[in-house]
């Protein structure tokens, strides 16, 4: 029996079932296969889970009770069997070693040897329930119950070699980028320099122009041998296509100094009704349970970026500039104790343009903190100033 429930004003979560099972699965796939082919008026998006099916509509096109009939209505003629057959995705899996530290903790704990947890795990298929937020990242199921495995008692605490990869975001973005787009004019010694850092064969297909995880999924924790050629070898390639470089550091960075709307992620918090939302280890309360609440603040939101120039403050590159504005206008009024500060900020913009992600406020936040702070100093100095010529 489907059970539905609002999620804010503008959609419906249907809900069918409360465990992860292939068959509460199939039945998902089936609800949504027929919803997109039913022609519903005010239907924007439907986003499957492991057994629920949120539905998302326009709220000024339909209501939720109008809606849920229609859903209700569907329940009553759904067909697995008639679902598309979906296609087998075969990929490769590196097993133990650097790639897998945790086999020899997996296979004791299912008491198998370790050749045996790999045929297990390799031998069988897996149903994609739903994807997360990125490409390539699918949830999924069907694992055998016998490598079902706790988390470790003591979590590492050391740092992982691939942290190295974050620092390393923008090369690596101007390398796919160059495969991409030169691949045909790649040597085959960059070719096999560049392949010991990353998967040459996956770049092309990889590159995102904004986020540089595609990419940096496919870091090796080369040495720092390895690391070196590689970075003689990026510099090199420059020469050959400059603009590649440059195309790739501006697709990656732009948001950082460009005057452009702020791409803030309100949805996540606007279209979830529960009243506790489990992302990984944590636990969101809200104190809005209903999801108006959430719905209206990111509505108005949205309608305060549409305002003539009070409107830009949302943009990260208006911030950037004004910031900038401000630190020149100080400059000029030989305000000598505000220069530590200015330094301060140039290091962290610096670090927002060779960050993984385009145009993301979480990496630009300590900067737009400090405004408030700079007018106040930029107030205080005039005034100053003011005092002085009179």
């Amino acid at each position: 029996m489907m059970e539905l429930r609002p999620v804010g004003v503008g959609g419906v979560l249907a809900v069918l079932g409360n465990a992860i099972r292939s068959e509460t699965g199939a039945q998902v796939a089936a609800l949504r296969e027929a919803v997109e082919h039913a022609h519903i008026c005010g239907l924007e998006e439907t986003v499957p889970a492991y057994a629920s099916l949120l539905v998302k509509y326009d709220p000024f096109l339909t209501d939720y009770a109008a809606l849920c009939d229609r859903l209700r209505a569907l329940e009553k003629r759904l067909s697995v069997s008639a679902v598309q057959a979906g296609k087998i995705v075969e990929i490769p899996v590196c097993y133990g070693g650097a790639y897998g530290e945790d086999l020899p903790f997996v296979a004791r704990h299912a008491g198998m040897t370790e050749r045996e947890v790999v045929a297990l795990h390799s031998g069988q298929p897996y149903r994609i329930y739903m994807l997360g937020f990125l490409p390539g990242f699918p949830y999924l199921g069907g694992l055998d119950e016998r490598l079902h495995t706790p988390r470790l008692s003591t979590p590492r605490t050391r740092i992982p070699a691939g942290s190295v990869g974050e620092a390393l975001s923008v090369p690596m973005q101007q390398t796919a980028r160059y495969v991409r787009d030169f691949g045909y004019d790649v040597t085959d010694d960059e070719k096999a320099v560049i392949n010991e850092v990353l998967d040459y064969d996956s770049l092309a297909q990889s590159y995102m122009p904004e986020l540089s995880d595609g990419v940096k999924q496919y870091y090796k924790n080369p040495s720092k041998g390895v690391l070196a050629r590689y970075m003689l070898t990026w510099a090199k390639m420059f020469f050959k296509h400059p603009v590649c470089y440059f195309e790739a550091l501006h697709a990656n960075s732009h948001g950082y100094y460009t005057i452009t709307k702020c791409r803030a992620i309100n949805d996540y918090y606007t279209f979830n009704n529960d009243t506790c939302m489990q992302m990984f280890e944590m636990d969101v309360h809200y104190l809005d349970k209903s999801g108006y609440l959430r719905y209206a603040f990111v509505q108005a939101l949205s309608a305060f970026e549409k305002l003539p120039l009070v409107g830009l403050i949302t943009s990260i590159g208006f911030m950037a500039w004004l910031t900038a504005v401000l630190g020149v206008w100080l400059a000029r009024r030989k305000a000598k104790q505000t220069l530590p500060i200015f330094i301060g900020l140039g290091i962290f913009w610096l670090t927002c343009i060779a960050s993984p992600v385009n145009d993301c406020m979480r990496y630009f936040l300590p900067i737009a903190g400090c405004l408030p702070l700079i007018f106040c100093l930029a107030l205080y100095f005039c005034k100053k100033n003011a005092e002085k010529s009179a």
